[in-house]
């Protein structure tokens, strides 16, 4: 019976280290990456059925992050989704509570324009006039590629902006905002 002599453990230990020393930081980057689209869509996919409740139901819809009934500004908090039949961003008992979304941001955080306004409502038309904003994801990492942004209009669309140009820089509606 024959067993591994000293320097072919070594060298076996040797390769193993070096391809662990590669493969870790890609696999950290790979969820990192995951991670930034998974918060983007979950948002995105949470304002867009808020604004189809609107339309749906005949009602204003508020959507914010909660704690217990009022919202806050930290949207890395639950979502809550209702009708705010008295505009004053709490839920109050008279209010339907519509859904609720947790949005996984383990490697970065949500910032929004109008950051003293904590929610964004839609009307029963699915215009979202008085809360028309930006949110920009921002990953806790120096990788400002894996950024994303959502862009609310007036009229209430969802679409997706874009924080860096092709030259690595952010745009100039990103000026009040940063991920550095």
């Amino acid at each position: 019976m024959r067993g591994f002599t000293l320097i072919e453990l070594i060298v076996a230990l040797a390769v193993l280290g070096s391809f662990l020393g590669l493969g870790i930081p890609a696999m950290h980057n790979l969820i990192e990456r995951h991670d930034s689209q998974t918060a983007y869509f979950s948002l995105r996919r949470t304002l867009q059925q808020a604004r189809i409740q609107a339309q749906d139901q005949l009602t204003d819809v508020t959507v914010c992050p909660m704690k217990v009934t009022a919202c806050l500004a930290d949207w890395s908090a639950p979502i809550h989704v209702f009708t705010d039949l008295n505009f004053n961003q709490t839920l109050d008992e008279d209010e339907t509570l519509l859904f609720i979304a947790h949005i996984d941001t383990r490697f970065g955080y949500w910032q929004k324009t109008k950051a003293k306004q904590n929610y964004v409502r839609f009307n029963p038309l699915g215009h979202a006039f008085s809360s028309a904003s930006t949110f920009l994801y921002c990953p806790y990492s120096d990788h400002d590629n894996l950024a994303k942004s959502i862009v609310i209009s007036f009229q209430g669309r969802i679409r997706t902006g874009q924080y860096l140009s092709s030259r690595g820089t952010p745009y100039a509606q990103f000026s009040n905002m940063n991920c550095n």
